[in-house]
């Protein structure tokens, strides 16, 4: 500033200069002085203990005082350890009793806003002693003092033996309260520093004490408390000056008793979480009645309890064995480990026990507090810069050894809830739960060159849980809280009425953990046995568990896509079948040539396997299925499809991890459109999972033994499913052996109701009873059986990329499905039951999952159209605004709670202003969710983008499978019953079932279908066709294994532009012969359609018949405007609604709706029919009446389904509709003469199908003629 002036006045005298800097450091001092002058005092301590009404008194009589009389009380209060026979001598040694009285008594920290200890109403009263032992010649230490002249030095010898402290006292206090956190650790360490400062350390020069071990050294005795109020305050927050975000752990009406070795508490316990939000002071936890014991087992070198053998050693004074190795005073007293024993129980009390009580947001709250507990403490004033290298203070988290805790409860009530506003939750009673395990820490040390602090590694030894006649409700506002208002004022200060929906119960759950030992055959790492189990899963469940389960995967998966590796590509992609799993949501296009490295090897493998595949092609290599029609052999077929890896882990190699056992469990299914119900009950079932390590792979396996189905045979007047179950008892669903005799004979309403055999009832009654409460269980299905295998793989990365021969199959994920044995017995309302269940609960989809995967759908679409563009920008941006939506919503959430602790009274005017926060809150939430899911479908569509771009797998025409599933069932006979459930109508017999899909790695994926055997029975009375549908004798050529009624084959290639490719699909039938009636048409239509009349749908059939023709007769209608109908019916141009649609929306659409057939084929069916009528006589009436279904083809068309259906129904109609005519003609002419057999059955009958089949004449034009006999 002085320069700045001199540059105008170039001349000015030296002196003028220098009064000007004079006037400035002036001004300086006095602008200092005003800020010391308002600056607060200087803050002069660090820690600070404020006692107010203190008060002591301490007494003493002859009784205890004196050396004898000490040391013989000395010895009463520590009984547990070891005296010395020799004696011991005291240095220092008295005895008093003391009553001690403190009004408040805290301990502060600077600038913290909470004391970090605070006890209120204290009393304490007791004996207290106090003994020094004297010291042995090695505890000895000579100081040198220095006295001057003339003195000069004079040596002093002093003792380095401890106080100890023996006690024997009572406390009652009101309130005590500690505090500590993470955010407490850095300013604790700094005064642990200051300590050391004023409590000088020993001279010994052993390593020091951990402070666990200098209590047991220095305090003993036993120490009662009484408190009201015992509060333990752990912050979640690092911030220090947090009083919000905290857990508080309290117990009420405590009794504490803590002696050697031993901790007990009695009382009840409480926990809460304070949050700035809706969930602040929310109960998490409540205990009433708990009995908490704590047992120290310490690992020693000696006798952990003799601490009179431990002295220190001066270091002028160490032993002679020290010289070559380290010395160490506390060797046989230093513990080495901790064994813990933890022992929780309550006892029995009438409408009163243990309750959690838990939120969705609760359950996040918590997981925070593990990450932040977690964390590795941060050194204090650590290092060479602060002089201070000691080694870091041993944690005692890290010093347990073995770890064993039980657990006893009674009476258990655990609630869960979504959400605040308490729209779904979650309620489970449990009379009495018992758990019991072991645990053992080991350190392990780094296997790298740094330094790195040992690794904690935890191992459940053992573990037993047992839960007895538990139930679980799921829970919902009523009806009536729904109709109210949203604006009601009382929705806020009362909690709305809810409503109650079983869902299951346990009569007893027993888990079991051990550790993997050795053996021949090991247990199970964990074992899940539930005995007795009744669930109940109905529409109202089902909505409740899937939106629970729905919000908790929205959370988990907004926090990964919001995580920083949310758009990090991986950088070694793998080909293991997991992987592929993961990533098959959408395939990329097919490669239509082979890229390969450079090399002459390559280039000829290369050419030899598209030779190979050209041969194939042109050969019989193509994958085709197998008809009678088809002249071939065996070695023709394609290669074997390789067999499925059901019994892979069965070897040595694994080991069984878990194995869930269910014993006389059932489950209740109840639809959406009946009244009925449906039981699933099964006496056994048991699910086994194998892991193998090398090659990884895991396995599961499952068996259900004696499963039955039972469903009520009429319809109950009341829907409540909560009033009216009737639970199948025990005896019906335990197994029942074939050797087993039989003492007495069934009752009468056994023997009527068809026994234990399919069609049986269960009840005193059979047929309609005037009981109306309880519902009449009939068994629709008898016992079967049921397995099933899934077997997931991992692919090891070799560095052997050369295909050789005799190269070993690549390993593929595999499922398994078999049902043995089904027989069924339904009548009407059963069969709509068993629809009803099966639609709208099992397989029923959610709204919510459907519009996700529609989200999903328009986002790949979006990508497509903009390839050029990068989409992480647009994910950066959509991550942006969902993390400041999450911030406005906490923010939110702390005005809502500082709005609502302000509140006093009733007033309108703060109620109103709370009310427009909670809708804020609730905006604000929508908001958050929406832009998750979006940001959800575009994250996972970027990723499906980028697997896609990536170089797809060479086609092949036989590529190794990637994943392979199988659904089959040997045998399944239904009988079809009247509305009684005994009298039969139909039966239909299925053998033979088989379906596989198999994934290739190549992107293509195959289905194939096989039925061996179907057979309709008519059961009515007076019936001239006892078969209905029937397979005709089968042809000879075929093998007897792959002789199948019927047998579907399709393989789908990629989808290109989201429309799905059908490369072949093919059906093949065998001759069928047909035996209908007009009474068993009518009486099964009535049987699957009970509420549609076939009297009234002829009538109406007929009356539409004569409205047609009539307009027929009325206008002419031409070829092509015909054609143009045909045309503009077709699906694949999406017609255009009121409001545009944009390129993405039309798209979506026109994927969804069609798909590219590349060739179709169904080779012609011979079929057999009789038709009787309602009438004796009838024009329609015929018996075995040949037909021909044509082989129809078709090539390169773009249908959905109902085109193919309607292409296929038409083509058949025109070709069957000439052959009736013809054969109704030819069967008029011949009927006055009597029937003769036929050339062409004269024919088979002397010479066989074949030579039959080669004589017969073909044409061209018409895909299936018949060749009629000349009479």
């Amino acid at each position: 500033m002085v320069q700045e002036l001199c540059k105008p006045h170039l001349f000015l005298p030296a002196g003028k200069v220098e009064e000007l800097y004079s006037a400035l450091r002036q001004k300086d001092a006095q602008i200092y002085v005003q800020r010391c002058r308002a600056a607060p005092p200087p803050r002069s301590r660090l820690v600070a203990c404020c006692l107010s009404g203190f008060s002591l008194l301490a007494l003493a009589d002859p009784s205890m005082h004196g050396a004898q009389n000490a040391t013989q009380k000395l010895r009463e209060i520590d009984a547990d350890s070891p005296w010395p026979e020799e004696g011991i001598e005291f240095s220092t040694l008295w005895c008093r009793m003391i009553n001690v009285s403190v009004v408040l008594w805290q301990l502060r920290l600077r600038d913290f806003p909470q004391p970090l200890l605070s006890m209120s109403e204290m009393r304490l009263w007791g004996t207290m002693l106090a003994a020094e032992e004297s010291a042995p010649p090695r505890a000895v230490r000579t100081v040198v003092i220095d006295q001057g002249a003339p003195w000069g030095e004079f040596e002093l010898e002093r003792s380095m033996m401890p106080l100890k402290w023996y006690y024997d006292l009572c406390c009652e206090m009101t309130e005590y309260s500690y505090a500590f956190g993470p955010c407490w650790e850095p300013v604790i360490a700094h005064c642990n520093l200051a300590f050391d400062q004023v409590s000088r350390p020993s001279l010994d020069p052993s390593a020091p004490l951990t402070w666990w071990d200098k209590v047991r050294l220095l305090f003993h005795g036993r120490l009662t408390l009484n408190c009201s109020k015992f509060t333990c305050l752990l912050h979640v927050s690092l911030d220090p000056y947090n009083t919000t975000e905290e857990m508080e752990v309290t117990w009420s009406d405590l009794v504490l008793d803590w002696t050697n070795g031993k901790l007990g508490f009695l009382g009840e316990l409480k926990v809460f979480v304070r949050t700035a939000s809706k969930y602040d002071d929310c109960r998490v936890l409540r205990v009433p009645g708990l009995r908490l014991s704590i047992k120290l087992g310490w690992q020693c070198v000696g006798d952990p309890r003799d601490h009179h053998a431990v002295a220190p050693c001066a270091p002028t004074r160490l032993p002679e064995y020290s010289s070559n190795q380290e010395h160490d005073s506390y060797r046989a007293f230093r513990s080495q480990g901790l064994d813990l024993h933890l022992s929780m129980d309550t006892k029995p009390m009438e409408d009163d026990g243990p309750v959690l009580l838990l939120y969705g947001s609760t359950l996040r709250w918590f997981e925070s507090l593990k990450l932040i507990l977690s964390g590795t403490t941060r050194p204090t004033r650590r290092g060479r810069v602060f002089k201070n290298m000691k080694p870091r203070k041993p944690q005692l988290s890290r010093h347990y050894r073995n770890v064993a805790v039980s657990l006893t409860l009674h009476n258990l009530q655990v609630f869960y809830w979504s959400s605040s506003s308490m729209q779904r939750g979650i309620e489970m009673l449990g009379v009495r739960v018992t758990c019991g395990s072991r645990h053992r820490l080991s350190l392990v040390p780094g296997s790298d060159s740094l330094i790195r602090r040992a690794r904690a590694v935890w191992a459940t030894l053992y573990m037993n849980c047992d839960l007895n006649d538990v139930e679980i409700w799921l829970k919902t506002p009523a009806q009536q809280a729904h109709e109210e208002k949203a604006g009601d004022e009382r929705d806020m200060l009362c909690p709305p009425a809810m409503e109650k929906c079983y869902c299951l119960s346990v009569r007893r759950v027993s888990y079991g953990r051990e550790a993997s030992g050795a053996g021949s055959t090991p247990a199970p790492t964990h074992r899940l046995a539930v005995h007795d189990l009744r669930g109940a899963w109905t529409k109202l469940n089902r909505d409740l568990a899937f939106a629970l389960i729905d919000t908790y995967i929205k959370t988990q998966q907004l926090k990964k896509n919001l995580s920083t590796k949310a758009l990090k590509e991986e950088e070694k992609p793998t080909t293991s079948p997991k992987h592929q799993r993961d990533t098959d949501v959408v395939s990329p296009p097919p490669a239509s040539t082979q890229g390969g490295s450079g090399g002459s090897g390559s280039c000829a493998e290369g050419m030899l396997a598209a030779l190979v595949a050209e041969a194939g092609e042109a050969g019989g290599e193509a994958p085709v299925v197998f008809s009678d029609e088809l002249a071939g052999a065996e070695g023709d077929a394609p290669p074997p499809h390789p067999p499925h890896l059901r019994h892979v882990l069965d070897d040595d190699t694994a080991h069984t991890a878990c194995l869930i056992e269910l014993v006389n469990s059932q489950v209740v299914l109840k639809g959406c459109e009946t009244r009925g119900y449906v039981i699933l009950c099964a006496a056994r079932a048991e699910v086994r999972q194998r892991v193998r390590r090398a090659p990884a792979a895991t396995a599961w396996s499952g068996a259900l033994s004696a499963m039955q189905y039972y469903a009520t045979v009429s319809a109950a007047d009341r829907d409540q499913l909560d009033e009216n179950i009737q639970w199948v008892s025990v005896e019906e669903i335990e197994e029942r052996w074939s050797g087993a005799e039989i003492s007495t004979l069934p009752d009468v309403p056994r023997l009527v109701g068809s026994g234990h055999s399919a069609g049986g009832v269960i009840g005193r009654t059979v047929g309609p009873s005037a009981d109306t409460g309880l519902a009449q269980l009939q068994r629709i299905v008898s016992r079967c059986a049921c397995e099933f295998y899934y077997v997931s793989q991992e692919s090891e990365s070799s560095t052997n990329t050369g295909a050789g021969w005799a190269s070993a199959p690549e390993p593929y994920d595999s499922f398994t499905l078999m049902h043995h044995d089904l027989d069924v017995c339904t009548n009407s309302l059963q069969y709509a039951m068993l629809l009803d269940v099966i639609n709208n609960v099992v397989l029923h989809v959610e709204p919510e999952r459907r519009r996700a995967l529609e989200r999903r759908a328009r986002m790949r679409f979006q990508l497509q159209l903009h390839r050029d563009t990068d989409p992480r920008h647009l994910i950066h941006k959509l991550q942006t605004q969902v993390r400041e939506t999450l911030a406005r919503l906490r923010r939110l959430e702390k005005e809502y709670y500082l709005k609502n602790r302000s509140i006093t009274g009733n007033d309108p005017i703060a109620l109103a202003e709370l009310k427009s926060l909670d809708d804020q809150v609730n905006e604000c939430k929508e908001t958050a969710w929406s832009l998750g899911e979006e940001l959800d479908a575009m994250v996972r569509a970027w990723r499906e983008a980028g697997c896609a771009t990536r170089a797809p797998a060479p086609r092949s025409p036989h590529a190794p499978p990637h994943r392979y599933n199988e659904i089959c069932f040997k045998s399944a006979r239904w009988r079809l019953t009247d509305a009684d459930g005994q009298l039969g109508i139909a039966d239909l017999l299925l053998t033979n079932f088989l379906y596989t899909k198999t994934s290739r790695s190549d992107d293509s994926v195959e289905h194939q279908l096989e039925l061996g055997y179907v057979r309709v029975t008519n059961l009515l009375p007076n019936e001239p066709f006892p078969e209905v549908l029937v397979p005709q004798a089968a042809s000879g050529r075929a093998p007897l294994a792959r002789r199948a009624a019927l047998r579907v084959f399709c393989r789908d290639r990629p989808p290109v532009g989201g429309i799905s490719v059908k490369e072949h699909f093919e059906v093949n039938i065998v001759p069928i012969r047909i035996g209908m009636t007009k009474k068993f048409f009518n009486t099964m239509l009535k049987f699957c359609f009970p509420e549609r009349d076939p009297d009234a749908m002829e009538e109406g059939e007929e009356e539409a018949g004569e409205g047609a023709s009539g307009r027929n007769s009325g206008t002419l209608v031409s070829k092509k405007s015909r054609k143009k109908n045909k045309d503009s019916n077709s699906n694949f141009y999406v017609k255009r609604d009121k409001k545009d649609k944009d390129d993405v929306e039309k798209m979506k659409e026109r994927a969804e709706k069609n798909k590219l057939f590349i060739y179709i084929k169904i080779p012609e069916v011979p079929v057999r029919v009789s038709y009787k009528g309602s009438k004796e006589k009838n024009l329609e009436d015929v018996r075995d009446l040949p037909l021909l279904l044509p082989t129809l083809e078709y090539h390169n068309v773009t249908w959905t389904w109902l085109d193919l259906l309607l292409a296929t129904k038409n083509d058949t109609r025109r070709v069957l509709l000439s052959q009736a005519i013809r054969q109704k003609l030819q069967l008029h002419r011949r009927a006055p003469a009597a029937p003769e057999p036929l050339e062409e059955d004269k024919a088979r009958l002397l010479l066989g199908d074949r030579t039959v089949a080669e004589n017969k004449p073909q044409k061209k034009s018409v895909p299936s003629v018949f060749k009629f006999s000349k009479s």
